[in-house]
């Protein structure tokens, strides 16, 4: 079977493996499982890419990437990446025991150097993948990371002990990447024996997107979607083109009040549990509100998208993202959400904006692994840093009239704000 890391190890300058096994999961086949209880934000694995690519076409470079890095570094890493070949798992009984922590790292005796053979005499005896099978282990296990639409972060990789967690839509696990290391991350409180899954898609799919999603990239078949799924997935689809013919049938007020009375009726349909799939229409809920003077009214837009994405995944970038976003149009709204035109002297909403930071920077902490507590919570902290580097490249923070050289002056006024609020 799996070869378990009872407690965490550090493997090197990046490396850290947690309490992880690979095992045999019931009708998926290999899987991630962890061998010990673990607590949410709790630090799982920390790995470097086999190969990674970056930029707007990080994933189609990276056959070229891994082709370089298999033709350099020799037959330890084409024995790792032919344990991603092998798809003889879903029935234990028929094929080998699954590859083990060590066997993924390149640090058994599997996959490791052998000891006193010359590089050169084992890359002549050891068997090699050719372009049709490294193409085949990139379609079933490279993993990417473009939170928000941020195309210009975008870095798709492969990473063979992460790239055995499954999907779930929602996910015990939640991943990032920086640079070329993979961090994974506790999503919730996962108890021991437990699968570890990531999310293979964006978090707010509709229900039929994560479907055609799943069955198109990994074969993955979904049950039937519950009655009237479908319709609510073809309304939300169509929110844009909608809302812009009502602006132009009956002006920017009519759309604004049409955009909320949907979102209102599709969080009802759900049962008023957060829907991650309206998450499009709540911010165009917000962007509308605020070009409308609806300052209330956008802040409860972000609010609820906020909690749709902590449904979703209660660690991660969208939700420091969410609490970020909130965070600033409760302290400054943009122009078209401030009636008198003037900068106001304090904060608009200081209870809420006060109530996001914390939330965001706590989230930003939690993500990131940096140090909790009060530390976090002061300005130009690490985390502080780290959440408006993530506003920045924000896609839709523009949309509600924030685009980064914006954000550089209200980030200056907040954390004027901010100090004297912790003193």
């Amino acid at each position: 079977g799996g070869c378990a890391v009872g407690s965490p190890v550090e493997l090197g300058l990046a490396d850290f493996v947690g309490p992880v096994a690979v095992a045999h999961v019931a009708g998926k086949g290999r899987g991630l499982v962890a061998t010990s209880s673990l607590r949410q934000g709790q630090l799982v694995l920390c790995c470097g890419a086999l190969a990674s690519s970056a930029g707007v076409r990080a994933r189609d470079g990276l056959p070229g990437v891994l082709a370089a890095r298999l033709a350099k570094t020799g037959p330890s890493a084409q024995r790792v990446a032919g344990l991603l070949h092998r798809r003889d798992c879903a029935n234990p009984a028929a094929g080998e025991p699954p590859p083990s922590v060590w066997d993924l790292l390149g640090r058994s005796g599997r996959t490791a150097p052998l000891p006193f053979l010359p590089s050169a005499a084992e890359a002549s005896v050891a068997p090699r993948l050719d372009s049709a099978a490294q193409g085949a282990i990139l379609e079933a296990n490279a993993l990417g990371h473009a939170a928000s639409g941020r195309a210009r972060r975008a870095v798709a990789g492969l990473w063979p002990l992460p790239s055995m967690c499954n999907h779930a839509d929602r996910p015990s696990v939640t991943y990032l990447v920086l640079g070329d290391t993979l961090v994974l991350r506790a999503a919730r409180d996962v108890a021991a024996g437990e699968e570890l899954c990531i999310m293979y898609t964006p978090w707010d799919c509709t229900e039929t997107d994560r479907s055609q999603r799943l069955l198109a990239g990994w074969g993955i078949p979904r049950l039937p979607a519950a009655p009237g799924a479908a319709e609510a997935d073809a309304r939300l689809r169509a929110v844009p083109d909608w809302l812009r013919s009502l602006r132009r049938e009956h002006g920017t007020a009519h759309a604004k009040e049409a955009i909320v009375t949907l979102c209102m009726a599709l969080s009802t349909s759900a049962g008023g549990a957060p829907n991650p799939a309206i998450a499009t229409a709540l911010r165009l809920q917000a962007a509308y509100c605020l070009h409308q003077h609806d300052h209330a009214g956008a802040c409860g837009a972000l609010a609820a998208l906020v909690a749709a994405a902590a449904e979703a995944c209660a660690v991660g970038e969208h939700v420091v993202e969410g609490w970020g976003a909130l965070a600033l149009v409760a302290f400054r709204p943009p122009a078209g959400g401030n009636s008198s035109g003037r900068t106001p002297a304090g904060p608009a909403a200081p209870r809420k904006a006060e109530d996001a930071l914390l939330r965001a920077l706590q989230a930003a902490a939690t993500l990131y692994g940096v140090a909790g507590g009060a530390a976090a919570l002061q300005v130009r902290s690490h985390a502080w840093r780290l959440l408006f580097w993530v506003l920045a490249g924000s896609a839709w923070l523009a949309m509600l009239g924030l685009p980064p050289e914006r954000l550089r002056v209200i980030e200056s006024e907040f954390a004027a704000w901010w100090s004297d609020v912790q003193k």
